[in-house]
């Protein structure tokens, strides 16, 4: 099957298959295709396995995708899914930047929150799990902020350097609503006035500020999640809304979700 080009502000999303693969290495040169993947030796020799061993079996497939820079139109890392089965509805979702140039620039959140959807709607997946160190707390950060649980620990299932390690175990499965922070146009806290006008940086920084909340209800148990960067002063009325809203909800047993404007 052909899958389009997912565009983000700044990256473009080229889907990879082994069909994909297949027709580069029957129809390109190896030169082309380093420079189609930017890769070294090692990742075209990586890239040639995959089209000589094998990417999928009758049940298990690939489907991931090249991620570029639109500025420079650099291939500048990977996301997707392997182990995925169509037969269950799921696959693990793995992901991958060239170098550290490219990190702490928000690149694979923007990505991933193409790829995640991606999952969920076009290929259909039920769950999507992750496996990472334990110790990798970028990658745990990451998922967490797509709406992903930690599950579990798989103990030393992953090899690295020679040696087992543990991975654990992160997931979401469709339908999950996930507790999200948008910006509100055009809003100001109200600060009180307590005498002289005060204009120092963390005034000015309370002044700023501003979101609204995303509450998500589990069946059972009743499971809610608050995030904000809303400051501290800020935050007692923002807990007397959501104490507010989980009365509401359990007492007229509603399960979705609510909005908060935070005031």
């Amino acid at each position: 099957m052909n899958y389009e080009n997912i565009n983000t502000v700044r990256l473009l999303l080229k889907p990879i298959t082994p069909e994909v693969i297949h027709s580069l290495f029957n129809t390109k040169s190896k030169e082309e295709i380093i420079h189609e993947f930017n890769v070294d030796e090692a990742g075209y020799e990586h890239l040639k396995n995959m089209h000589e061993k094998g990417m999928e079996t009758f049940r298990i497939s690939q489907l991931f995708f090249l991620i570029l820079e639109k500025e420079t139109n650099k291939v500048i890392g990977e996301c997707g899914y392997h182990t995925w089965n169509p037969s269950h509805n799921r696959a693990e979702l793995f992901y991958g930047l060239r170098n550290d140039t490219f990190k702490q620039k928000g690149y694979m959140k923007e990505a991933l929150n193409e790829v995640v959807d991606f999952g969920f709607n076009v290929m259909q997946l039920h769950r999507i799990q992750a496996l990472i160190a334990d110790s990798n707390t970028p990658s745990k950060k990451l998922l967490l902020h797509y709406g992903f649980v930690k599950e579990g620990t798989i103990r030393e299932d992953y090899v690295v350097e020679g040696k087992n390690e543990d991975s654990a175990v992160f997931a979401s499965k469709a339908g999950v609503e996930k507790a999200e922070l948008k910006p509100l146009q055009n809003y100001r806290p109200v600060v009180p006035n307590r005498g002289a006008e005060k204009t120092g940086p963390e005034s000015q920084l309370r002044n700023q500020l501003c979101g609204s909340l995303r509450l998500s209800f589990s069946q059972a148990p009743l499971a809610v999640k608050a995030t904000t960067d809303v400051g501290c002063k800020s935050i007692r009325p923002l807990i007397r809304k959501c104490i507010q809203v989980i009365k509401a909800n359990l007492e007229s047993e509603h399960r979705g979700s609510q909005i908060i404007k935070l005031a």
